[in-house]
């Protein structure tokens, strides 16, 4: 029987647009795949807790308290990292993620010292170890402090090498492929805000710095599913028009909260067939 495999893509709070998709794709995915918020995505929703990781997304203080800022421009050193990704690991802890997933379940990683895309199956892991390579695909990134997995230090995958997972390497019979992604696929639609933000003066520079390189990694990513459609796997793609749908990655206003709940009610009739 031909498999459906879902891709989870990277961008940060802008997974939240794929609430109600995601929800819709329980049940009837046999393959789930992520990178980077996809990661967790793709782990909370194969274990069945993926209502409390986008609750997690919608919520404004824990939201505010994952991205927040301490860059300290007296010395130019992180003091914290880039953000505080704790309340999130907690979640991860308290939910049991990685315990009991339904269907196989990938999540990529990039290896910065070989400069490879590195894919795990969490079913072949204990639950810690499954915590583990999500925190380093999903919660990663050289600003942060240093995660292992297998006494090896990865970087987020969405970053260095795929913003949209390549389908799972192993399996056989793909009938379907739908992704999940998180920016416009027509780069030239690209808009990136830079007002102040509330929490740190320097936040809209980031976006910017990560808006744009995931705008580029798009482009290969989409290359790819056009050929994997033209070999006859259906690709369904779940995506924003624009950025206006979604804000920049690291964006935690309410405005920005509220129109990625409006695009996630909006995906839900509309999606491109590759």
């Amino acid at each position: 029987m031909a498999k459906h495999v879902v891709l989870a893509a990277g961008g940060g709070l802008r997974g939240l647009i794929h609430k109600h998709t995601t929800e819709k794709l329980v049940g009837t995915a046999d393959v789930w795949q992520g990178n980077s918020i996809g990661a967790l995505i793709a782990a909370s929703a194969s274990c069945r807790i993926h209502r409390e990781l986008f609750h997690q997304l919608e919520t404004a203080e824990t939201t505010k308290s994952f991205f927040r800022l301490s860059l300290d421009f007296a010395d130019g050193l992180w003091k914290d990292g880039l953000f505080s990704p704790k309340p999130w690991e907690k979640a991860m802890e308290k939910n049991r993620l990685c315990e009991g997933l339904h269907e196989p379940t990938w999540v990529g990683m990039c290896d910065p010292a070989l400069n490879e895309y590195v894919e795990v199956r969490l079913n072949d892991l204990t639950p810690e170890m499954g915590r583990d390579a999500v925190k380093c695909s999903g919660l990663q990134s050289p600003a942060m402090e240093i995660r292992t997995f297998r006494d090896r230090v990865y970087i987020d995958a969405g970053l260095y090498k795929h913003v949209i997972p390549p389908v799972w390497r192993t399996a056989e019979d793909i009938g379907k492929v739908t992704v999940l992604a998180n920016s416009p696929l027509r780069p030239e639609q690209r808009h990136v805000r830079r007002e102040q933000s509330q929490v740190n003066r320097s936040i809209p520079l980031l976006n910017c710095l990560f808006d744009d390189i995931i705008s580029r990694v798009v482009l290969d990513d989409y290359a790819y599913l056009k050929a994997l459609a033209k070999s006859g796997v259906e690709v369904e793609i779940f995506a924003p028009n624009s950025f206006d749908q979604v804000y920049a990655t690291f964006d935690t206003s309410r405005e920005a909260r509220n129109a990625r709940l409006r695009t996630a009610d909006w995906l839900m009739t509309n999606s491109v067939t590759l």
